[in-house]
């Protein structure tokens, strides 16, 4: 099983990072991201809840639903699919807190497993290593480029 939990301080308002975190077109702006596609809008907002996101990096893909979201607050997700690896899921979670009106304390949160047997414990330590540094590098990249 693989746990990922990131923990930041991001020198931008919360509302500059909920926006930033909630809008699927942003996530093509990141520099370790190909490729992010509305697949079908949530409500009330588009990506709001049950919002269902294609999210490409190089060859890998997932394509995650959202729910839980709280304006400002709290963005959850569930992986529904994914390739090349196949993955399940259990908990994808951003939580996010205005320490003052120009920082945001964030925490990410995603957990899941590696579905193939025998090297599937591989995968999962290569997945929470890669996906510490994807998210740390998303974080500081909207801290450099605020609303992106």
């Amino acid at each position: 099983m693989y746990r990922i939990r990131v923990e930041r301080t991001v020198s931008q308002p919360v509302s500059v990072v909920f926006e930033a975190l909630s809008d699927h077109q942003n996530y093509a702006k990141f520099p370790m991201i190909n490729e992010s596609v509305l697949l079908q809008p949530g409500e009330p907002q588009a990506n709001g809840n049950g919002a269902l996101r294609l999210i490409r990096s190089g060859n890998f893909v997932v394509k995650e639903r959202i729910y839980d979201v709280l304006t400002d607050s709290q963005i959850c997700y569930q992986i529904e699919y994914s390739k090349p690896i196949p993955m399940g899921h259990q908990l994808g979670k951003i939580s996010m807190e205005a320490i003052d009106a120009t920082h945001t304390r964030v925490v990410w949160i995603s957990e899941g497993h590696v579905s193939w047997p025998v090297i599937g414990w591989l995968m999962d330590k290569q997945i929470e290593k890669n996906g510490v540094r994807v998210f740390h590098r998303m974080l500081k990249h909207i801290e450099e480029n605020g609303g992106l």
